[in-house]
């Protein structure tokens, strides 16, 4: 199950700044798709993505804190 469905995310750096770029051209891609994009301004775009940013953190969020997650001293 992928997150992005018009990006490939492993065509872009797991930084803020590329992931932010990701999410930018997943959404430009999505409302071109759905010929949305003529209502569309840059900055509806740029919030747009970053909106979608935010999604694909609290997405992710339950790999890096697992309530069973032990430390190496199995606490």
């Amino acid at each position: 199950m992928s997150f992005f469905n018009y990006v490939d995310s492993t065509d872009y750096d797991l930084t803020n700044e590329d992931m932010l770029r990701c999410c930018y051209d997943e959404v430009v891609a999505e409302y071109t798709d759905t010929g949305d994009i003529v209502m569309c301004n840059e900055k509806f775009l740029q919030d747009a993505a970053r909106f979608k940013l935010e999604d694909f953190k609290n997405w992710m969020r339950p790999l890096f804190h697992s309530d069973d997650f032990e430390d190496s001293e199995g606490n």
